[in-house]
Parts: structure tokens; sequence; C-alpha cells
């Protein structure tokens, strides 16, 4: 009887080549991930998921404790508080120290301005097991502490949900720590401001936006991935539990762009200038509709702004009158004064944000110069992601400093002139120039004098 040689190969050769070489993949990949524990790298991942590592390494996740933003604050923290803020710090920025309880180590690298500390991991978020519904202080988050085996680390429902993202974006201050949390100042509360909103009731999560498929090449992919998400099609389907056959993604994008993202930063809002002219005045109206799932600004440190800008000027560029509106939020301490700290906030202070899925209407009159020349009328929405403290903060600080030069050893006047004072101008200036302010939106309008 005759074989044909190619009979052979197809039919016994190569699906034994198939097989073993299948099986030497697998045990290889089996022993590589045998090796994986909840501390291990993120390189250690990027073998099997490169796509995802590639946009993982240029996220603010992995920049948590490199980014200028995070330096500097950091550096203020800690001169603050002589280093005592440390675990509240890196146990959201520097996820393994949770695990490693490193904390003076990480710090010294962080101060020492060391460039490649590591930030929020692979296994930070993909170790977790469950989260503590409660703004703790510590970190909520339970993360698996035992060797990972090949794919233990299975889908689950966790992971699609926005309780999720609270281990680390819902915060309370030092009062949470000590037992009574619900008199806890909320520091940060992203998430519980999120949700608050329709979009989370009809099963829109943080995830839906944050990690929408397309943001590399479109900051706006975010709006379609949450259309998709609202469809009658994709609710019915999360009803049933049967979300698997929602609309199909390639993978789940893990660049995490938000408030450090210009290009996305200015897809959040959406604006409408109108401008009516009288005999003797300009009525301005510009309504700023938040699109977004929480409000504008938000997250912690509350330094962050956003500022809406009305103004009139003449044909030469001079300005003839204005009109601005300030977003944000800071806090008050026991004494009535905004605190260095958000550890010593015990109430909200100033408190003016764009509410989530809100409309704010701004209306301003300008009177009509006397003279009858043609004027301009402009509007521009500006994001600010630092803005320097107040004066009177600045000087109460100063203030501080100073009592203690005098009070202090010959070492401690030493340190604070020539380590702490320089350290503190370097921070400010670091977070003052690392973001430029966005300009989200801009409008004009050329209308005739009197």
């Amino acid at each position: 009887m005759k074989i044909r040689s190619h009979n052979l190969l197809a039919g016994v050769i190569l699906p034994w080549l198939i097989a073993g070489g299948v099986a030497s993949a697998q045990e290889a990949s089996s022993q590589a991930h045998a090796k994986l524990t909840v501390t291990s790298p993120p390189e250690a991942c990027q073998g099997c998921h490169e796509n995802i590592f590639d946009e993982w390494k240029d996220s603010f996740h992995a920049k948590a404790t490199t980014s200028p933003a995070f330096r500097g604050m950091f550096t203020l923290f800690d001169f603050s508080t002589q280093g005592q803020s440390v675990p509240e710090c890196l146990n959201c920025h520097a996820t393994d120290t949770k695990l490693s309880g490193d904390y003076e180590g990480m710090r010294q690298a962080i101060l020492a301005d060391e460039p490649n500390t590591r930030g929020v991991t692979c296994t930070a978020c993909h170790a977790m097991r469950a989260v503590k519904d409660i703004p703790e202080l510590l970190v909520p988050a339970q993360i698996s502490p035992v060797k990972l085996p090949m794919h233990n680390v299975e889908r689950s429902d966790l992971f699609k949900k926005e309780v999720m993202c609270s281990a680390c974006h819902d915060y309370n201050n030092s009062h949470a720590a000590k037992g009574d949390w619900e008199k806890g100042v909320a520091c940060c509360d992203t998430n519980r401001d999120f949700r608050k909103t329709e979009m989370a009731k009809q099963g829109v999560t943080c995830q839906t936006c944050h990690m929408a498929p397309g943001l590399e090449e479109d900051p706006s992919a975010w709006k379609k991935a949450l259309t998709a998400s609202t469809s009658l099609k994709d609710r019915l389907l999360r009803l049933v539990n049967l979300d698997r056959y929602a609309e199909k993604r390639e993978w789940t994008g893990h660049r995490f762009p938000g408030s450090h993202d210009a290009e996305m930063v200015k897809t959040a809002v959406e604006t409408d200038f109108r401008v009516q002219q009288s005999h003797d005045q300009i009525a301005i109206q510009v309504s700023l509709k938040n699109l977004i799932g929480h409000s504008i600004p938000n997250g912690c440190p509350p330094r962050a702004r956003m500022f809406l800008r009305i103004w009139m000027e003449d044909e030469d560029g001079f300005e003839i009158d204005s009109h601005e509106v300030e977003y944000g939020f800071n806090f008050k301490d026991k004494d009535g004064f905004e605190p260095a700290m958000v550890e010593a906030a015990v109430s909200r202070g100033f408190d003016h944000v764009l509410e989530a899925e809100s409309t704010d209407l701004v209306e301003v009159e300008f009177p009509i110069p006397e003279d009858e020349v043609p004027v301009i009328t402009k509007a521009s929405l500006t994001y600010t992601y630092f803005v320097m403290p107040p004066a009177d903060a600045q000087n109460r600080m100063q203030q501080g400093l100073i009592r203690r030069i005098k009070a202090g050893t010959p070492e401690e006047k030493d340190f604070i002139l020539n380590t702490e004072i320089p350290g503190r101008m370097a921070a400010m200036n670091r977070l003052a120039s690392a973001y430029p302010p966005v300009l989200m939106w801009h409008a004009e309008q050329e209308l005739e004098g009197r």
C-alpha cells in the first residue's frame, strides 16, 4: 500500500509537531507565570501582552510616582508633615509599597528624583479580589498575596465595575482612620460623584470612558463607547448577564487618559455662545454642558481650576470690559484657613464646580462705549491643572517657617534654609510649569458700535 508523503505530513506529522509546539509553549508560559507574584514588575507581563504594555507604559498609572505633578506635590507634603504623609500617598501612587512595606525606601527614591520608580503596576489591579466600598484612609483594596499561576487572573466582574476604581479615587482624610469615617472630609470623591449620575444607573462605568478603545488616535473616542454602552441592546444584555455579546473590542485601552490629558480635557464640555446687541449694551450668554460622568474639576489635591472668561475689546485689541467665572474647590482647616495638607481639612471651603450632567448658563451685560467704534466680544474656557495657593496661604507657610527657624537647633535651621525652602520653591515651580493651561474652547463675534 502506497502512502502519499504529503498526506502523511498533514495527517500525522504536522498535528504531532503542532501539539508538541503548543505543549512546549504552554509549558514555557506556565513556568514564566509560576514566577509571578503581586510585586512582579510590569515587564514580566510584556512578553504575552505587548500591546497592552505599550499603552500602559505611557499612561499616568505607569507615571504615578514620576509625573511632575506627583513629584512636586509629594515634596511639599513631605516637608509639611516631616515624612508622615508617606503611606497615604504611596498606597495609591506606588502600589507595590503597600505589599512590601518599604515606604521609606520609596520615599527616599522619589525625593532623590530617581527616574524609574514604579507607579500603579499590572498586578495592582489584576491581583485585586475585592474592594471594600467605604472611604478608608489606607486604600480599601484587598489584593491576593499568593503567586499567580498561568491565567489565574481570570475574567472578573470586578474589572467591569466602577467600584474597582474607588480603591484610590475615593478618599476621605484622616478623620476616617480614627474610626469615624462618616465625619471624614471627602478629599477625593470622583467615583462617588460618578455613581450619583444617570450614566451610572444605565450601566456606564469608569472603564467605559477611561479605558475606551481608540483614545490614542481620537481623544473623543470615549463618546462612541459611552453611546454604545447606553444603547438599549447593551443595557438589556447586561440585565440578563449576557454582556459578553455586547459590542466587541479588540482589547480594553490601558492608557487611562483623564484630567492630565490635554486633548481629552478639550472634549469634556459642550459650549454655546450667543450675543445680542441693543442701543446701549451688549448681552452675552454662554452655556457650559458637562458631558462627562463627574464634576469638573474633581480629584485630589484640589488645585485644578476651570476658568470661563468673557470680555469685550476694541478693534485695536484694547480690553474694554471683562467677566470671569472660576470653577473649582478647596478646603478649610479648624481655623477657617485653606490647609497646606488635605489631612488637616475639616470641611469644604470654596466649592463651585460644574456638576456632572449639568449645564451652567452664564449671562453678562456690558455697556457699549460712547465712541462709535466696532467692538469684539470674546469668550474662552481654560482648564488649569495646578494653580498656586492664594497669597494668605503662602504667607502663613512663610510665617510657620520663620517660627521654626527661630525655635530650631542649628541643624534644623540649616535644613530649613538650605534644603526645605529651596525644595519647596522648586516643587511649586515644577507644579506650575509642568502642565500649561489647556484652552478648551474659544469664540468671538464682532459688533458695530453705537
